[in-house]
Parts: structure tokens; sequence; C-alpha cells
């Protein structure tokens, strides 16, 4: 690999201007689109023999985008100084950012359509202490971004040798191939895309009766008595689209997908259009978990995730790490650096109260469904009672929680099974946890019971609904484990 001198200032390379510009043309389309659209409009209105303000509006517009983005471009270098990652921007208001590289997470490298015509990449720096990405550098060549990343990683302080990345050349430990890549669209959840293009088709027909209702009369003339053709056709047509859709989506996102081990941890690569490469460090791990709707499940399919220091399980964030398995022995491999698969064999673990049921279908489904009758009944009529059907679905889908879920609180590890339609897994060392809580509400104190929150860097795990004694073994054997560990969180 090409040698660089990290101790001096660098600069991205000359290609990486036209992604500066274009950057730099949607910000400031953002925050100027009420001055451009009326100066269009204004120019639009003028008499012919007056000056036409569309003539040196966009030329204009152009113009300052390039020069701002010559700017930061120019001014744009960052350099490695005493275990610091320096990064100075800006002409007049300038700007020096410093990330220690022991708060480094994780270090990412992306390449979306822009950057492969120019054959450069995007290189962004996760830290612990920050909610969303550090630092980017947006264009960078791949030679370059590389050795960045294995500077940045190995440089930490106090970082043991075995940490360090890896470069040999190993075999993929999970690859996926197109029937993969079948398997996976065809068995993705399509009701939630579903439900949204038939309602926008919806409102597209009856637009299309108000304007022209003779097309709808003759087609009333060629089906007399079989008006439910045209439902069931729309349907159909939205359910092929919405399959496509989703089959699209999963190739351009899950093309090439590999997982290739470093040593230290695993290097991820996948994408089409646009490429992303991620390093998991076994030492980052919080948690993982494991989940499949009914049908991935049947057929063998789970999506993998690592929640790793930095990143949010209760958003969609970039930093997640998800691998889709095809193949049930898939798992084994992937949680072998972070704690042994246990075997569970028998169902005795501890268990959601049944009153949890009871407690949901009051809150969230009968409460809410009188309110929202009583509204819909004065506006809509009879299509009010289409809210009792609230209570019956959240009646439902919390007894299915109430069954599935186990908790299973094991010597080095908490091991859950939960979910709604379809089921999830979570493999939790204790640790790992930054902090445990126990919440009891009125109602749950006259049962008996308690809700416990993990917190660890990577996310919250929730035990709701449990006996309050078995959450306070919980709690106290968590706190004991994690102040008895011989290794550290991290």
């Amino acid at each position: 690999m090409k040698e660089f001198n990290w101790s001096k200032p660098q600069r991205q390379p000359v290609a990486g201007l036209a992604v500066v510009f274009v950057k730099t043309v949607f910000t400031m389309l953002k925050q100027f689109w009420p001055l451009i659209v009326l100066l269009i409009f204004k120019g639009s209105n003028e008499k012919p023999d007056q000056n036409n303000w569309l003539e040196w509006v966009l030329p204009g517009f152009l113009l300052l985008s390039l020069v701002w983005a010559v700017i930061k471009f120019w001014f744009f270098q960052f350099y490695i100084d005493d275990k610091n990652l320096v990064v100075k921007s800006g002409l007049i208001k300038k700007q020096t950012q410093v990330i220690p590289l022991q708060k480094i997470q994780t270090v990412n490298i992306d390449q979306g359509p822009v950057h492969q015509l120019l054959n450069i990449v995007k290189l962004s720096i996760d830290t612990a202490g920050s909610s969303k990405t550090e630092l980017t550098i947006d264009a960078l060549n791949k030679t370059m971004a590389t050795a960045l990343r294995q500077q940045l990683l190995s440089q930490k302080e106090n970082a043991p040798e075995e940490e360090q990345p890896s470069t040999a050349a190993q075999l993929p430990l999970i690859q996926l191939h197109t029937k993969d890549l079948l398997k996976l669209s065809l068995s993705a959840n399509h009701i939630e895309a579903f439900f949204i293009l038939l309602s926008v088709a919806i409102g597209l027909w009856d637009n299309l009766q108000q304007i022209n209702q003779n097309i709808f009369a003759d087609m009333a003339d060629l089906l007399p008595g079989l008006q439910i053709y045209p439902i069931v056709f729309l349907t159909i047509s939205i359910l092929i689209i919405t399959i496509i859709f989703s089959t699209a989506k999963i190739f351009f996102r899950y093309y090439n997908f590999r997982v290739v081990p470093t040593g230290s941890g695993l290097h991820m690569q996948s994408g089409l259009t646009h490429i992303k490469e991620r390093i998991v460090g076994f030492k980052k791990i919080q948690y993982t978990s494991w989940r499949a709707s009914w049908l991935r499940k049947l057929l063998g399919i789970w999506l993998f995730e690592y929640h790793v220091a930095g990143s949010n399980a209760d958003r969609k964030d970039n930093r997640k790490i998800e691998i889709p398995i095809t193949q049930q022995q898939f798992i084994a491999p992937l949680l072998h650096n972070y704690y042994t698969l246990p075997n569970i064999t028998s169902e005795n673990g501890i268990r959601i109260h049944p009153s949890y049921i009871g407690r949901k279908f009051l809150v969230l489904g009968f409460i809410p469904a009188i309110i929202i009758f009583l509204a819909l009944w004065f506006f809509a009529g009879v299509v009010a009672w289409w809210a009792v059907l609230l209570p019956v679905l959240v009646g439902v889908l919390s007894g299915s929680t109430q069954k599935k879920f186990r908790l299973w609180a094991l010597n080095d590890v908490a091991f859950v099974k939960r979910g709604q339609l379809g089921e999830e897994r979570i493999l939790l060392q204790w640790q790992k946890l930054q902090s445990v809580r126990i919440n009891q509400s009125i109602f749950q104190r006259k049962k008996n019971l308690a809700t416990v929150h993990i917190y660890t860097a990577g996310g919250t795990v929730v035990f709701p609904f449990i006996p309050v004694e078995a959450a306070h073994e919980i709690c106290n054997y968590a706190l004991y484990k994690t102040e008895t560990a011989t290794q550290g969180w991290m």
C-alpha cells in the first residue's frame, strides 16, 4: 500500500472539486430557493423588451456556487497530530476540528454514483460521544481513504495489536448471490408500501372520475354488474409494482454483499449504485440481534444486526450494521467472536405477565378507539365504525407479544426471544451494559410487576411486565457481573 505522511496537511484530490460543487449547489438551493423562485417568476412576467432575469439568474447561481465550492475545497485540509485528527476549513470563518483517535468508533467508506464516475470515495468518521457523523471527507482516492482508515484505527491510544485492521486476503464468511437477493426481495415486508401506493391510486382514481365520467361510464357498459373488476385490477397492479420496487431496492442495497473476516473484526461491502464499506471491530459490539417476519422465518431468512457503540437502535441510522442471512448456519459464525450461541432446551424462561395484554388493549386500543369513533361520527358517519378494528388489532399484537416473549438470564449473557407477527432474538453480554433501570407504574405495583431497561452504548433492551422479584434479581446480577468483569465494555 502507498505510504502517506499524515503529519503534513493533506487536501482532497482535484476530482473531489466536482463532488464539493454538487454538494454546494444543493446546499444553496435549500437556503435560497424562495429567492430563486421569486426571480424566475418575476422574469417570466416581464415584457419582451425588458431585461430577462432568467438569462442571468441560473448562470449567476451556478457561478456563485462554483466560487464557493472552490473556496471550500481549497481551504479544507486534514492531518494527524499527536494522536489527534485535525481538520481545518474556511476562509473568512476559519474552523479547526480536533478528534482524538481514541474516541473514533467507526471509519466508513461510501461510493455514490458521482463518486464512482470520478473514481473516488467518501470517508465518514463516527465517535462515541456523538449521535451523528462527526466528520465527512467528501472525496478521496480509494487508496488514500483505505490508508487513512487503517491509520486512524491502528493509532488509537493503547490499542492492542490484535485490534489493528488486517489486510490479509481471506475468503468471504458470507456472500449473497442472485438467488439470495430474490429470496430477500420476495419475502420483504410489502404491506406498508402496498397500502401507501393503494391510497395514492384510489385518490387518483377518484380525481379521474370527476374529470371524465364518460370513461368510467363506458367501462361500466363493457362490464355491467362487475364494478369489482377495476378494483381487483387496481389492487393487483399495485401489488406487482410494490414487489418490483422492493426487488429493485434489495438489489441496489445488497448487490455484491460480502462479509470478510479481518482478524480484529469484519469487513462488509455492498451496493450497486451506492457502494458502502463498513468495518466492525469485535470489541465495539454491544449486543447482537437477529429478526425475521413469519415468512422469512419459514424460509430460513434472518436479518442479523450488530449493535455497535455509537449506533442508535431507536431510529434508522447509517451506523446500523445489518447482515442478511439466507442460511441458518451463518448465525453461529457471526456470533462466534461475541459469544457462543446458547443451547436453550427449555421454554421455561421469564415471561411477560398476561395483564400486559389487558393494559395495552385498554391504553392503546379501547380508549383511543372511543375517541376516534366520536371524532369521526360527526364528520364521516358510519365510517366511524372502522375504529372498532383498533382494539382488535392491539389485542392481537399484544397477545402475540406476550405469548412469544422469553427471557433467559444466563451466567454471562441475557438471551431474549420476542416478536409480534415475526420473531426477534437478542444476545446481550452483562459486562456490556452502561446502566440498568427498573420502572413500576401504579398498575404494575398492584400486580407486583416491573419493566427493566438495559442501557448499552449500542442501544436499549427492554424487558416489560416481568415479576418484580425477577426484575431486581436481574438488575443486581447484571451490575455484579459488570463490576467483576475482567474485560471492559469496549
